[in-house]
């Protein structure tokens, strides 16, 4: 959709999010002068050679902001005209556009670790259910330096609460030396890995909780995990409480074919997960009409990341070297 210059100039002229152009040229004005000030009695002698250094100085320093500033300006007028597209794609498909959400409450892995973490993009729909499509970042801070990770995600209200389980897509892993880690950021227990029939391992590595495979087997049936297979072979996929969650990488919201593939797991995946837990009970508690799962599997148990493993592991090398080299060293 065509965003006209009207349209931009008019959130523009709102100032949210931003300067305007009048509070704009107001402080480059001010830090021009503030400039001119400062160099002004620099390598001058008389009262006329600073003013011709102030002048000089407030000139050239006001060309750089002007010059920033248009760069600048340019930039929040292309944010301002995708911000407007994104609405309107919202208003044209029946779905409410938020420009971002922070610290959202969700139970996710993806949502549970790092700082500054935020939900931007977001897309609140209904069909068949409720659902919800985003965009979502989190910070990583080591030390001085800091790592920013985004992913796409959709998430999809079931009408049960299920035990936890999580499908780690192999596609979208790294793989190091023949070794496969996964690109979520939580690490799970081992000992929580379920194999299913048919090659759905060669695409999913499942995690249930101890004592609930049973469960994880009435849900994930060979439909289920055919329609996981061609639909989500590079997300990785989790249901959790009362809700179903799909994570990939950031989603491009301007391209046609990135909604057909969402749109597509919605309404084939979702459905069908809906479908499978809608009469779900968790036979630890007893009683159907609670809606609720035993303290066992609510989460799944968390293990020990590789990269914590991989810095051990190196420590230990570390440590043997110098061992060595100190023992050789002796007469």
């Amino acid at each position: 959709m065509a965003v006209s210059d009207a349209q931009i100039d008019a959130v523009i002229r709102t100032g949210r999010g931003g300067l305007t152009q009048r509070k704009w040229y107001g402080v480059v004005g001010a830090a021009a002068l503030v400039v001119g000030w400062m160099v002004g009695p620099f390598g001058a002698t008389t009262s006329q050679a600073r003013v011709g250094v102030f002048l000089t100085a407030a000139t050239v320093a006001a060309l750089i902001l002007l010059g920033i500033g248009k760069i600048a300006r340019h930039a929040y007028r292309k944010l301002v005209a995708n911000r407007l597209r994104l609405m309107a794609f919202a208003r044209d498909n029946q779905l409410v556009y938020v420009e971002e959400m922070k610290k959202p409450p969700y139970p996710g892995v993806i949502f549970q670790t790092g700082s500054q973490r935020r939900i931007y993009d977001q897309f609140l729909g209904e069909s068949n259910g409720e659902f919800e499509i985003g965009n979502y970042e989190y910070t990583i801070q080591q030390g001085k330096s800091s790592s920013t990770y985004r992913y796409g995600y959709i998430r999809i209200a079931l009408e049960r609460h299920v035990a936890h389980m999580l499908l780690d897509g192999r596609a979208n892993n790294t793989t190091v030396f023949n070794a496969s880690f996964s690109n979520l950021p939580i690490t799970m227990a081992r000992d929580q890995t379920l194999a299913l029939e048919g090659d759905f391992n060669d695409h999913f590595t499942l995690y249930a909780p101890k004592e609930y495979e049973r469960d994880a087997y009435y849900i994930f049936t060979p439909d289920l995990m055919a329609l996981l297979i061609d639909q989500a072979g590079k997300f990785d996929v989790e249901v959790i409480d009362d809700q179903l969650f799909v994570y990939g990488k950031e989603f491009n919201f301007y391209d046609a074919t990135t909604w057909q593939r969402i749109m597509a797991i919605i309404m084939t995946i979702g459905a069908k997960t809906i479908s499978q837990t809608d009469y779900y009970a968790d036979e630890r508690i007893g009683n159907r009409a609670l809606d609720e799962v035993a303290d066992g599997g609510r989460r799944l148990r968390r293990g020990v990341p590789w990269s914590v493993v991989a810095v051990a592991i190196f420590g230990l090398i570390m440590a043997g070297a110098q061992l060595l080299v100190h023992m050789t060293a002796r007469p």
